[in-house]
């Protein structure tokens, strides 16, 4: 829980890891099912996302969301949660980037 939430890892990354420590895949489920809901994955995400968006001034927002989602997957965050922050994110970028 720690782990995720200081680093916002994706419950993906935070499963592969703990797997890399011995854990049981039907330990690691059932935790991961008690503390990581699909809202608090999303907000963890879009969180990131904010936080990384600064590095990406100047940047093309094609450029820009493609770096973004690639960022939020080697995190751990699952394809759809990377859509749909991405395509919000896709959104303010728009205002930003020329």
């Amino acid at each position: 829980k720690n782990r995720g939430d200081r680093k916002l890892y994706g419950p993906r990354r935070i499963k592969q890891e703990l797997k890399q420590k011995g854990i049981s895949d039907e330990t690691i489920s059932e935790t991961l099912c008690d503390y990581i809901s699909p809202d608090k994955e999303y907000e963890s995400a879009k969180k990131l996302a904010e936080l990384k968006l600064s590095s990406y001034k100047g940047l093309e927002s094609k450029v820009a969301c493609r770096r973004l989602s690639q960022f939020l997957l080697r995190r751990g965050y699952s394809p759809s949660i990377v859509y749909e922050v991405t395509r919000s994110s896709s959104k303010f970028l728009d205002t930003k980037n020329p």
